[in-house]
């Protein structure tokens, strides 16, 4: 069914043209999109509204979100095009929901916390994994006493941190998964853990896998990756790298990530 105003559901934005794909919150095709339209409607489990751009001078256009509520239009400022980030649209979408709503325009404090701070009841992924993931394949296997140590592979394994991929190959049998657990055992660097299985070959099941994995490192980081997970039509696998990069890029250290 075509739409007849474009939406943002899930950090995802649905064009009103047939075939397009979502873009993603936060991405430069975001924020071209904000310039070149004038209205979309958000939703999100803090709450919904209709956005539009105020004034009339091209280039100087600030964004405003409406609500109507118990039959009284409630207004908040989002600003221009820039400060359109995926947290902002949730905390205004809060706000706009709550029982003071504004009903003159005013805008968020700069200060407004991202989407990871907010208390919004569901509306950012978890920091514990959800009942859905099956939660021991975030755990590393527990060492064994009786390891013969091979200290030339720990060595080896030392020296990969200075890339940025290592990867060890062997027969199965052959001891990868004990070489890892003993390796980690003995580096200072935060460890993420996932145990994949054929499951994992599925996109968005390996999206939900890692973005636990890692919060369970950083529980307020790859918010915008979890978020993928609420879409009703699952982005592509460009788009899913992009915004796991975006990610990455913010966590505050070097973070190692086994995939066994």
């Amino acid at each position: 069914m075509r739409r007849t105003i474009p939406s943002v559901e899930g950090g995802l934005l649905y064009h009103t043209e047939i075939g397009t794909e979502p873009i993603i919150v936060g991405t430069p095709a975001w924020y071209d999109w904000l310039e070149q339209h004038t209205s979309f409607l958000f939703a999100d489990r803090a709450g919904s509204f209709t956005a539009s751009k105020s004034g009339s001078e091209p280039g100087t256009q600030d964004w405003e979100a409406f609500r109507t509520r118990a039959g009284k239009l409630h207004r908040l400022w989002l600003g221009p095009a820039r400060m359109l980030t995926l947290a902002l649209l949730q905390a205004a979408a809060q706000a706009l929901s709550g029982e003071h709503a504004p009903a003159e325009p005013i805008s968020l404090p700069p200060e407004q916390p991202a989407a990871a701070q907010l208390p919004l009841s569901g509306s950012a992924a978890p920091a514990v994994p959800p009942s859905s993931l099956l939660r021991t394949k975030l755990y590393r296997p527990r060492s064994s006493s009786d390891v013969i140590p091979r200290a030339h592979l720990i060595e080896r394994l030392n020296a990969g941190l200075s890339g940025t991929v290592t990867l060890i190959s062997a027969p199965a049998g052959f001891g990868k998964t004990t070489l890892l657990v003993e390796w980690v055992q003995t580096i200072a660097r935060p460890t993420a853990w996932l145990s994949l299985d054929a499951n994992d070959n599925e996109l968005r099941v390996f999206v939900h896998a890692l973005a636990a994995a890692l919060q369970s490192v950083f529980p307020d980081a790859f918010q915008a990756t979890a978020s993928l997970l609420k879409a009703l039509q699952f982005p592509s696998l460009e788009q899913v790298a992009t915004l796991f990069i975006n990610d990455l890029a913010d966590v505050p250290e070097d973070v190692i990530l086994v995939l066994d």
